[in-house]
């Protein structure tokens, strides 16, 4: 419901914007609603929203926004198995990321990238991006998105029967974990009780 209610809020931004010629930063809206198509598993008006956002940036000359409209072209066309289209959109993305030294989004679409490579069976490439990642953990606070990354790793660790790294892997994720959605059942439980007391 939450989606469904950005979906259509963002909509009316859109349709307002066009109303009112109000078009500069438009590809980051169609960003938005592109990310909400996304995870409401809307695949096609995903795209279609990247798509857009794509051709908004292209017109900008915002490289770093054509890049994002890149990676979510990359997800949505993974999540429709179309791996060798998804590889490429990512791989353009990777490189603006990387040039421009921008660590999260490059994280993010490396671990698009690792779980692309490797529904293409191309493991030697999903692990080298996958390796890559791992010295950014230090560097990149992650978002609740990129906490797959660990499942990804343990994996790798777990297939070259590494169970001490895997150990040391899970705990790492078990910490950051607990400390990213504790503070948020905190908030939401202070909210709570603001609303019942009295």
């Amino acid at each position: 419901l939450e989606y469904e209610n950005t979906i259509e809020l963002l909509n009316r931004v859109i349709k307002l914007r066009f109303e009112t010629s109000k078009l500069k930063g438009i590809s980051k809206t169609y960003q938005l609603i592109a990310r909400a198509y996304l995870e409401n598993k809307k695949f096609d008006d995903a795209y279609n929203a990247y798509w857009e956002a794509k051709h908004y940036a292209e017109k900008s000359k915002a490289d770093i926004q054509i890049a994002h409209a890149e990676l979510g072209l990359g997800q949505v066309l993974f999540h429709q198995a179309k791996f060798n289209l998804a590889q490429q959109h990512l791989y353009v993305a990777q490189r603006t990321f990387e040039k421009n030294n921008l660590l999260p989004a490059n994280l993010t679409t490396k671990i698009a990238l690792t779980k692309v490579l490797r529904a293409l069976n191309q493991i030697a490439k999903a692990n080298e991006v996958l390796l890559s990642t791992e010295a950014m953990l230090d560097l990149v606070i992650l978002t609740p998105r990129q906490l797959e990354l660990y499942s990804l790793l343990i994996d790798y660790y777990s297939e070259q029967k590494n169970y001490q790294h895997v150990v040391t892997i899970q705990n790492s994720y078990l910490k950051l974990y607990q400390r990213m959605f504790s503070a948020i059942h905190h908030d939401n439980t202070q909210a709570i009780d603001a609303l019942t007391t009295r």
